[in-house]
C-alpha cells in the first residue's frame, strides 16, 4: 500500500473545527515535557495533545466520539503511531533520501487552494496550532517516509486466482447485497413543540399534496415546490437505500410500496411524509468474476501493510525508545 502525500496533507487539514483539548486529565504533563524520546528525538506532550485531538474530530465527524474510559487507550494508540512516523522518517534519512524542494512546494499549494482565502487557510493553520513552516515541515517528511516505502518496503506483490477466489469463498457475506429500493419523499415539517394548530395545518398540507400526486401530477415536481427536507432540491430522490437505513416509520411504509406507487401519509419524528417508490432491486450476490479486480486489490493492500508492519516492528527492535 503505498502511502498518499494528498492523504497526508487530508489528515493535517482532517477539519476547520477542531475541538480544544483543554485538559485530557487535570495532572497532564507540561506541554514540552517528553511524551516520548527516539533515538534521541523527543515527541513533546504537546505534539501529542495535537495529534490526539485530530484524531478525536475524526472520529467525532463518523459518530464516534470516545469517552474517559478509552481516552488512555486512544492517546497510547495516537503516541505508538507518531513512533513509529519519527522511526520511519529517521530511516529515511539514514538512506540520505531527499525530497525535492520543488514537490513539497507543489504541495504545499495544493493544500493552500482547498480553502477558499488565505486567511481562512490562515486560520486554519492557527486552529491546529502549527506555522506555515511547520506544514511545510510535516509535507517534506511525509514525502520522504513515501519514498522510503516506495524504495525499500514494498515488494512488487501477486495474488493468485486460488488466493482471490478463497478470499471469495470464505467471505460469502461480503458479496451479498440487500434488497433496496429508490424513493423519492415529500416532508412537511412538523417541530417538536409543535402545537395541535400547527400539527393539524402541517397534516392538512401534506394531505393536499398527496392528493396532488395521486391525481397525476409529477412527484418530482410538487417535491420540488412543497417539501421542507433537503432533498427537495433534487425532487425529493433519496437514491437507493436498504432496509433499517431509515427510520422505522418510513423505512416500513416505503418498503412496503410497489414501484410507482404513493404511500399514505407516514409521520415520523420530522413530521408528515409522503413517498414514492421509483425502483425496486431484489436481493443479489456479486459474482466472483465481477468481484474479482476489488479482491486481488484487497490482498495486495494487506500484504502490503503486513510488510510495513514488520518493517516497522525491525526498527522498533534496534532503536532506544524511552517513554515517559
Amino acid at each position: 500500500m503505498k502511502t498518499s502525500i494528498r492523504s497526508m496533507a487530508i489528515f493535517l487539514f482532517a477539519s476547520l473545527m477542531l475541538i480544544p483539548l483543554g485538559a485530557l486529565a487535570a495532572d497532564q504533563p507540561a506541554p514540552e515535557d517528553p511524551a516520548a524520546i527516539v533515538n534521541g528525538t523527543t515527541i513533546t506532550q504537546k505534539a501529542l495533545d495535537l495529534e490526539t485531538q485530530r484524531l478525536i474530530e475524526r472520529m467525532a465527524r463518523q459518530g464516534q466520539v470516545p469517552n474517559a474510559e478509552i481516552m488512555t487507550k486512544v492517546r497510547e494508540d495516537v503516541l505508538n503511531q507518531m513512533i513509529d512516523k519519527e522511526l520511519l522518517y529517521q530511516d529515511s534519512q539514514a538512506k540520505e533520501i531527499k525530497v525535492p524542494e520543488a514537490r513539497v512546494t507543489e504541495e504545499l499549494a495544493s493544500v493552500k487552494q482547498r480553502f477558499p482565502s488565505e486567511k481562512e487557510y490562515l486560520d486554519a493553520l492557527a486552529g491546529i496550532d502549527m506555522s506555515e513552516a511547520d506544514l511545510t515541515r510535516e509535507i517534506q517528511r511525509g514525502m520522504a517516509i513515501q519514498q522510503l516505502i516506495k524504495d525499500n518496503v514494498i515488494q512488487e506483490t501477486d495474488v493468485s486466482d486460488a488466493e482471490s477466489r478463497a478470499f471469495y469463498d470464505q467471505n460469502a457475506n461480503m458479496f451479498k447485497k440487500p434488497e433496496q429500493i429508490q424513493a423519492r419523499h415529500i416532508l412537511i415539517k412538523v417541530e417538536d413543540d409543535a402545537t395541535e394548530a400547527q400539527k393539524a395545518e402541517a397534516h392538512t398540507k401534506i394531505e393536499m399534496v398527496r392528493k396532488k400526486a395521486l391525481d397525476g401530477e409529477d412527484f418530482a415536481a410538487l417535491a420540488s415546490e412543497y417539501s421542507e427536507g433537503p432533498s427537495s432540491a433534487k425532487g425529493g430522490d433519496l437514491g437507493y437505500f436498504g432496509r433499517g437505513q431509515m427510520v422505522k416509520p418510513f423505512d416500513d411504509a416505503a418498503f412496503a410500496l410497489e414501484p410507482g406507487k404513493i404511500s399514505e401519509i407516514v409521520e415520523t419524528q420530522f413530521g408528515y411524509h409522503i413517498i414514492e417508490v421509483t425502483d425496486r432491486q431484489p436481493a443479489s450476490v456479486v459474482s466472483y468474476e465481477t468481484a474479482q479486480a476489488q479482491i486481488v486489490e484487497r490482498l495486495k493492500q494487506e500484504k502490503s501493510r503486513r510488510e510495513i508492519q514488520q518493517y516497522i516492528e525491525a526498527l522498533r527492535a534496534k532503536a532506544d525508545i524511552k517513554l515517559n
